[in-house]
Parts: structure tokens; C-alpha cells; sequence
């Protein structure tokens, strides 16, 4: 199959190399932010740790949108939520505490706890909304439903707003009940009834754009309907998460989880991409999956050099700078393995498939088991869509046993040449130079062969030479 790549400075490469930056812009930030947690000794609660992770798996998908769609709006949300929660955690939380906690009198420290009291509210006030009108193509459901989305824009920044300028809950970086230094003093009984106010009529929105989301689901058919529904439903459970009668925001149990059911919206999101193709995006999924695991496994060890940067010696901290480099490629190829196995499922290794075969034909099997068991091994270790064990009868290929598929028809084969197959990879099968027949395999476009899969089926073509001769 010819691949046609698109020239570098063809429309729509700028598109994808986009997302790249800003999802790296994200994640960069918000590794700064638990190298200034570390640097300053701040300590660390759940929270700290689910919230970021449930940002991520927002990142992610977002990621995987902007590449595969970038004309569809909804990757392009996902990843500015995610850059802006990289820049609050960084900014508003870590910098704002080490400023003013751990070097009282840095600039900006005010300025940064400020930001980190109000900020998170345009990000949950886009998230908990256009995410879900938008869903799954990027458009409105229809154009009834832009006064909700208007609205939800101009309630999302009064809201913002009546934040910024509150006194009531106002704190500072060690979480503590202080005077807003930006307020307007004469107004701030209105802004904190207009904080109160404007968080109701925000939930009521959110209900609205779910609903959105059931108008959505009741007029779709087929994928659609179903993926709408995995997203119904992680919106629901968000709902009742958020109207639960506790405190929100302190740092308490209710931001441990907050953190853990923020995810299941991306989360069935990317559940409709993979089990229903929706952008038929196996590959991008794989790239990203290699990029945050070494990513995140390079960020542990960089956070482990500043922690020897502050109480270790100059030979401690080459060592650990020798450590990132020795471990890069290491971590690069179990990340490529393990982002295979998630994205593709458990294909077997070489030398198992070998195995598997050698030891199955040497077993008992009925005539009729062996071809299909053959056809089997080469479809689970290579991914394929369709893959045939061809048997030569006479004059001709004929199709002996085929799985994850319907058998092709027979093909001409009047000399000792193998003829021509329209299969991805086809390779013959002799003994003793005859030829016997050969082995097949359909692989699906976004995941081509790669030359170690190749290689396997040739192997395994040289193995069955004596399984074919006895049907011959």
C-alpha cells in the first residue's frame, strides 16, 4: 500500500504542530510547578496529585483531537484548559507560596495568589460547558442552543469577576483567611452576593448543556448514540459530585476526588475514540501515550536532581544529570512497548509466536484444526485485520483457512513463481524449494507493518513448509 505523505509546508501542518507546543507548554508548566513544591518543601496531599493527573488525562485528549481534527473545536478547548491549569498550578500555587511562605518579599507574590484564588473559575467555566455543547464534531447540536452558550460565556466572566474582587473567602498561600489586596472595599458585599448568585445560575447552565448532550443523543444514530453516552454519563456523575453538600476548594476529601471524577469526563471521551473510532486515531494515541510516560518518568528523575541540588554535592548532582541521560533510551523503547500493548492489545513476541507454533503443530490436531490454529497465531501476532494461509492445489492459490475475516478468492498460480495477492504482506511458503503456498496479512491503515512484523511472518513462513507439504 503506497503512503502519500503531505509536503512540509502543505495547509494544516502548522494545525497539528500546534497542539504539540501547547500540550508540551502544559506539561512543562506543570512539572515546574512540583519542582518549585520540592524546592520549597511545601507538602504534598492527595490533591496535589489527583487534580494534576485528572488534568492530564484532559491534556491528552485534547491532544489527540487537535491532531487527528483539527477543524473540530473540541481539541482545541481541552488543551487551553490544560495549558491554563499548567500556568495557575505553576504560577498562582507554587510561585505564589514560595514568594510569599518560603522567600517572603519576591515579586509578584501577591499578584500570583491572587491569580490562584480566582483563575480556576474561566477554567471550570469553559470545561463544565463548551465541552459539553460542542461534543462530539466540534459544532452546536443546533442554533437554539447558542443563547446557553452565549450565556455561558457571560455568566462564566461576571463570575470570574465577582471572584477576583470577593472578600469573604479569600486566602493566602498557606491557605489562611486574609483582606483581598485588589478589591474595590465599598463594593465587596456586592461581589460576594454576586459570587453566590452567579454560582447558581452557572450550575443551572451546566444542566443546560448537558442536556444539550441528551438532545444530542435522542436525534444520533448508530456511533454516535453511543458515544454521546459515555459522555452522558461521566457528566452526570460530575453533576451529582459537585451538588454533594460538602466544601469544594479547601483542600479537603472532596478535592481528592474532585480530581479522580474531573477525569471521567476526558475519560469517556477518549473510551467513544478508541471503541468507536470516532477520529480513528490508534496511532496518535500510541505517540502520546510514548511521549507522557517518558516524559513523566524524566520529570520524577529531574525532580530527584533538585532534590540534590539542595542537599547533595557537586559529584551527587552530575550523577544524577548522567542518570537522565543513560536512562532516555531505556525508557523510550519500554514506553513504545507498553503504549503498543495499550493501544493495540497483547501481541505476542517473536520468539512466543514461534513457540506457540512449533509447540501447537506438534500436538495432535484434527486435519481441519491446524490451517485455521495457523491463521490464528499470524492474525494475534501481527495485529492483522485479515490474515490467510494460502495452500497451492493444482494450477492455482486457493485460501485453506482465514481469520478476522471473509477468505479471498482463489488466485492463478500456473508456475513456480508466487502470483500476485492483494494483501498488505504476502509471503511465500516453500520446502525444499517448492512452492507450496504462502501467508497473508490486512493490516488496518493507521497501523502498518513494521519491519520487526515482517520479519515474523517470514519466519513463520519458514516454519510451515512441512505443515503445507502434507496437504499438498
Amino acid at each position: 500500500m503506497a503512503i502519500v505523505s503531505r509536503p512540509a509546508n502543505a495547509p494544516g501542518r502548522a494545525s497539528p504542530r500546534l497542539a504539540w507546543w501547547l500540550f508540551a507548554v502544559g506539561f512543562l508548566t506543570l512539572a515546574a510547578s512540583f519542582g518549585l513544591r520540592a524546592v520549597s518543601g511545601r507538602p504534598t496531599y492527595g490533591a496535589d496529585i489527583t487534580q494534576p493527573l485528572g488534568f492530564l488525562a484532559i491534556g491528552l485528549v485534547g491532544l489527540l483531537i487537535a491532531r487527528r481534527k483539527p477543524e473540530n473545536a473540541l481539541g482545541w478547548v481541552y488543551l487551553g484548559v490544560w495549558v491554563a491549569v499548567g500556568v495557575v498550578f505553576a504560577l498562582g500555587s507554587e510561585y505564589g507560596y514560595w514568594a510569599t511562605i518560603t522567600h517572603p518579599g519576591a515579586p509578584g507574590g501577591t499578584l500570583a495568589i491572587w491569580l490562584g484564588n480566582w483563575t480556576w473559575v474561566p477554567i471550570f467555566g469553559v470545561l463544565l460547558t463548551w465541552t459539553f455543547l460542542i461534543f462530539p464534531d466540534g459544532r452546536l447540536p443546533s442554533p437554539r442552543w447558542r443563547p446557553v452558550a452565549w450565556a455561558s460565556v457571560i455568566v462564566t466572566v461576571l463570575w470570574s469577576i465577582a471572584f477576583a474582587l470577593e472578600e469573604a473567602d479569600y486566602t493566602d498561600a498557606a491557605n489562611r483567611s486574609v483582606p483581598n489586596p485588589y478589591t474595590i472595599r465599598p463594593l465587596m458585599p456586592f461581589f460576594d452576593v454576586a459570587r453566590e448568585v452567579l454560582a447558581l445560575v452557572f450550575f443551572v447552565l451546566v444542566a443546560a448543556s448537558i442536556a444539550s448532550l441528551i438532545a444530542r443523543f435522542r436525534r444520533s444514530r448508530g456511533d454516535e448514540r453511543q458515544q454521546v453516552k459515555w459522555l452522558i454519563l461521566a457528566a452526570g456523575i460530575f453533576l451529582v459530585f459537585i451538588a454533594i453538600p460538602v466544601e469544594h476548594g479547601t483542600g479537603g476529601v472532596a478535592d481528592e476526588f474532585l480530581g479522580v471524577v474531573l477525569a471521567l469526563i476526558p475519560a469517556s471521551v477518549g473510551i467513544a475514540i478508541l471503541k468507536y473510532r470516532l477520529y480513528d486515531i490508534d496511532v496518535v494515541i500510541k505517540k502520546t501515550l510514548v511521549f507522557t510516560f517518558v516524559a513523566s518518568v524524566l520529570t520524577a528523575l529531574y525532580l530527584g536532581v533538585i532534590a540534590l541540588a539542595t542537599v547533595g554535592t557537586v559529584s551527587r548532582i552530575l550523577a544524577g544529570i548522567l542518570l537522565l541521560v543513560v536512562t532516555f533510551n531505556p525508557v523510550r523503547r519500554a514506553a513504545r512497548s507498553l503504549a503498543g500493548r495499550l493501544v493495540y492489545g497483547r501481541r505476542a513476541t517473536s520468539y512466543e509466536v514461534l513457540a506457540d507454533f512449533s509447540e501447537h503443530m506438534a500436538e495432535t490436531y484434527a486435519t481441519d484444526d491446524v490451517l485455521p490454529r495457523m491463521a490464528q497465531i499470524l492474525a494475534g501476532a501481527t495485529g492483522a485485520t485479515t490474515a490467510t494461509v494460502w495452500l497451492r492445489v493444482g494450477g492455482e492459490l486457493r485460501p485453506a483457512a482465514t481469520s478476522g475475516g471473509d477468505p479471498p478468492r482463489a488466485v492463478a498460480a500456473p508456475g513456480d513463481t508466487l502470483p500476485t495477492i492483494p494483501e498488505d504482506l504476502v509471503v511465500e511458503v516453500r520446502h525444499h524449494g517448492e512452492l507450496l503456498g504462502a501467508l497473508s496479512v490486512s493490516t488496518p491503515a493507521n497501523d502498518p507493518l513494521d519491519p520487526a512484523r515482517r520479519r515474523l511472518v517470514s519466519d513463520l513462513a519458514s516454519q510451515a513448509g512441512l505443515v503445507l507439504r502434507k496437504f499438498g
